[in-house]
């Protein structure tokens, strides 16, 4: 049969399945890229598609393993096998198929974080007053006066423009479970893989409960690898850990409360209680009007709270104490903390 000798019987140049007037034979039916991506075994030796060597042998660019970065994120079925890209178990080794996806969920992101505005020495504790007198937002006011803050992100206006369109729809739908009556304030979470503002690895929003324990809101979307962590707060300095965090019996895990942050020269870290505890550095009012001191406390956080003084009953950027009011105070918290810095490259 001169379609299985493995000659060029006609001088042609092809041999067996080459030829044209072979590939009407069985024997020949997985000799085309139709025959080798259909998923069916057209010549009956039992091997479908790129298990058969005859579609390994003339259409490797059909036959191709997914064993790369680039072909594991081409759209393509590059080994014929039904499955493209991330369905295909051979790409699970490379990315994008290897980043965890961990949907709304913090057990995979376990960070623990205290504000020194709401810090309550005695109990080690956070105080809750924004949420139990109903001003974050979403909520509505338990207080005959209180303010309601619009059902609006915390975080999509400068300098962070952060905007996660699946908090938002919760926060806007008043969405039960939202918060518990632990929950304190909320705080953005950033991952970098190096110490730069500007290279931010993946982004966030969470909600820091009493304990310091964060809830993360924002759906977990990130590829492995090992990341500083950032956390910032409307009126607080951001913090930085100190050390590069790394992926760990399927988290990222690191305690802000037991660890100061990072330090370069003389900058702070955080602030240190007399219990023991660390925590993010308070008083920083100026944060959203004046994004280029946003690591450091001075005149412009008190000139923030001169304006504002005497607000009350709600959500305010200059309430540093956080219990709902903006008074003497806050004024107390800023003198403590004035002249203090933290070392962060700059955002953009």
């Amino acid at each position: 049969f001169t379609c299985t000798d493995g000659r060029d019987n006609d001088g042609d140049g092809l041999t067996d399945c080459q030829e044209a007037s072979c590939q009407q034979f069985l024997v020949c039916a997985e000799y085309s890229v139709e025959a080798c991506s259909d998923g069916i075994d057209n010549d009956g030796d039992g091997l479908v598609d790129c298990l058969d060597a005859s579609c390994q042998e003339i259409y490797s660019e059909v036959c191709t393993d997914e064993s790369s970065e680039a072909l594991c994120n081409d759209g393509l079925d590059n080994d014929a096998d039904g499955l493209v890209d991330c369905d295909d178990s051979s790409c699970s080794a490379f990315w994008p198929c290897n980043i965890v996806d961990n949907t709304k969920s913090s057990s995979k992101l376990n960070l623990r974080v205290f504000l020194q505005g709401a810090y309550e020495g005695p109990s080690r504790t956070m105080r809750t007053d924004l949420n139990r007198l109903g001003y974050l937002p979403g909520q509505q006011p338990t207080t005959l006066m209180g303010q309601a803050k619009d059902n609006e992100l915390p975080y999509d206006g400068g300098p962070w423009f952060l905007m996660d369109k699946a908090v938002d729809k919760q926060i806007r739908a008043k969405s039960i479970g939202l918060y518990n009556d632990q929950s304190v304030d909320w705080v953005i979470i950033s991952l970098m893989s190096s110490i730069d503002t500007k290279k931010v690895a993946w982004q966030g929003l969470g909600i820091v409960d009493a304990h310091g324990d964060i809830d993360v809101k924002s759906e977990l979307d990130i590829k492995l690898g090992d990341y500083y962590v950032m956390i910032e707060h409307r009126n607080h300095m951001p913090v930085m850990s100190a050390t590069i965090v790394g992926y760990v019996d399927g988290s990222w895990s690191y305690d802000f409360t037991s660890n100061e942050g990072y330090i370069h020269g003389v900058s702070e870290g955080q602030y240190l209680s007399e219990e023991g505890d660390y925590m993010m550095i308070g008083a920083n009012g100026d944060y959203i009007l004046n994004s280029s001191s946003y690591n450091d406390i001075n005149i412009l956080d008190l000139n923030e709270w001169r304006f504002n003084n005497g607000q009350n009953s709600g959500y305010f950027i200059e309430d540093y104490d956080m219990n709902g009011d903006v008074n003497v105070k806050d004024r107390i918290l800023w003198q403590k903390n004035n002249g203090k810095f933290v070392f962060l490259p700059p955002k953009e």
